[in-house]
């Protein structure tokens, strides 16, 4: 549970500042199907939560990342670290 509650700590402060890159690697883990089985996390309230304003922040399922690119684009004047799979 404290695994958890620090990597959505984290997950909200990669998004706070714009670090997209670790953003989608923490949101991947909390994606993956060994981790999405464990029903304690979703029982969670802070976690369920953080995952799903992250779901909803990058939106990861469109395939040309039209929301992540938005949000690069729209924080241009700050740094901002990019998920580099959307380059390829």
């Amino acid at each position: 549970k404290q695994i958890a509650l620090f990597y959505c700590k984290v997950l909200e402060e990669s998004l706070r500042i714009h670090d997209y890159s670790t953003a989608v690697a923490i949101l991947g883990g909390f994606q993956l199907t060994s981790t999405e089985r464990l029903k304690h996390l979703k029982e969670i309230p802070e976690v369920a939560k953080a995952i799903e304003d992250a779901t909803t922040q990058l939106d990861l399922t469109d395939t040309d990342f039209k929301k992540l690119r938005k949000l690069i684009e729209d924080n241009k004047n700050n740094v901002v670290v990019p998920f580099l799979g959307m380059f390829t």
